[in-house]
């Protein structure tokens, strides 16, 4: 779970979050957009709003490995490779070297 900060209102009907005005990591950094942007603005208060942070940034890996296709030379993800007579050809090359496939 992560806590951000956004701005608030009460509609008359219940407390609404001010979704298009965005969200800031810190407090203060919602309460200064709030002074400075909206100085004149009445009614509007900074709130806590905890969200379900899906993915930690120690689980996103970008590490990929990367990959030359043997025909064009570009540089792909591994994944987007396939192996043809021990050579890594890309998705673009492989109907090519499949139709000059001997047999």
């Amino acid at each position: 779970m992560k806590t951000l900060y956004g701005l608030m209102t009460d509609t008359g009907s219940g407390n609404e979050f001010l979704y298009d005005l965005g969200l800031w990591e810190t407090e203060e950094a919602a309460a200064k957009y709030l002074n400075n942007e909206m100085p004149n603005s009445t009614g509007i208060w900074v709130e806590a709003i905890v969200v379900n942070d899906a993915l930690p940034n120690d689980l996103d890996d970008n590490t990929d490995e990367m990959a030359v296709c043997s025909q064009c030379g570009v540089e792909y993800n591994k994944a987007d490779l396939t192996t043809i007579n021990d050579e890594e050809v890309c998705i673009y090359c492989e109907p090519a070297v499949r139709q000059n496939m001997p047999g």
